[in-house]
């Protein structure tokens, strides 16, 4: 079996070229010196130093174990010293979240990098399903979901809300539900969802399953889903957020509604795991980017 001690060994024996001082080094006697180099070489099966009377001289192969062996140790050096500390702006900082949201949060956060380039963002645009799993295996520290997790393994907090947007084209008339219909619904991943958020309790006579507005097409990239819509071929439900985003505003307008409805974004982790305090750090930083630009 394989003992990093013999590595170690080896490794200051290469660096100090003598055996006596390794065994000085390392509080050991030269022939406990001589019997971990045996130990490592019969482990690989291999010569790793030419012996040459008091001195010797790296074979080959003796040359890539040293090469590991510097490798492997300062490696374990930045695994002891990282146990131990937590700093605020260095680190794999991995997030996920639907993409509405998204379009706000990862301009933010590559801005964010560039200010601390400690920081590392990892960024997954995925479904609430997806966003779920992805936490509990680990791939993603934080998740971003528009409904609360039912799994127990999960922590959750409301993060923000965002209110959704009736969008029509620039030039389109709305004087009743009747025209909603006629024109079409462009639908998208959450589009049902949406769209019976919103609908229902503006139209609570008129409005009573999706399956009443006829589908003018479907799209599940985010930043074009307004795109039908600018060309009069439907209408949509958006989250303010995916609104803000699209380059051509003036060709697509919200309709004022009676009753605002928001959308609310819950924040998830891992139950029982404790994130290093750089994510604190970046979610408050978000925060207070959000109240600036509200």
């Amino acid at each position: 079996m394989f003992n990093p001690t013999w590595l170690n060994t080896f490794r200051v024996l290469i660096e100090t070229k003598h055996f006596t001082k390794t065994a000085e080094r390392l509080a050991m006697t030269q022939p406990g010196v001589s019997q971990h180099i045996q130990k490592l070489e019969e482990h690989y099966g291999v010569s790793l130093i030419k012996r040459m009377g008091k001195r010797f001289e790296l074979t080959f192969k003796g040359r890539l174990v040293y090469e590991y062996a510097v490798k492997f140790f300062h490696e374990h050096e930045v695994l002891e010293r990282s146990l131990h500390e937590d700093p605020p702006f260095e680190g794999d900082c991995r997030l996920s979240s639907p993409g509405s949201l998204g379009l706000a949060l990862y301009p933010f956060l590559i801005r964010y990098q560039q200010q601390h380039p400690g920081i590392r963002v990892h960024y997954a645009f995925a479904p609430n399903l997806s966003i779920e799993r992805d936490v509990l295996a680990g791939k993603s520290d934080l998740g971003f979901v528009t409904e609360k997790p039912e799994t127990g393994e999960l922590d959750f907090q409301l993060f923000a809300q965002e209110q959704l947007c009736l969008m029509v084209p620039a030039a389109f008339e709305f004087p009743d539900f009747e025209a909603l219909q006629q024109l079409g619904f462009i639908n998208h991943p959450d589009g049902k969802y949406h769209a019976s958020l919103l609908l229902q309790p503006n139209f609570p006579d008129k409005f009573h399953s999706f399956n009443q507005l006829p589908l003018q097409g479907f799209i599940n990239q985010i930043s074009m889903i307004l795109d039908p819509v600018a060309l009069g071929l439907g209408f949509t439900v958006l989250p303010e957020y995916a609104v803000r985003r699209y380059q051509q505003r003036d060709q697509v307008r919200c309709v004022d509604l009676p009753l605002a409805v928001y959308e609310s974004i819950y924040m998830i982790r891992k139950r029982h795991i404790e994130l290093p305090q750089r994510y604190a750090h970046l979610i408050g930083a978000y925060q207070q980017h959000l109240e600036l630009t509200d």
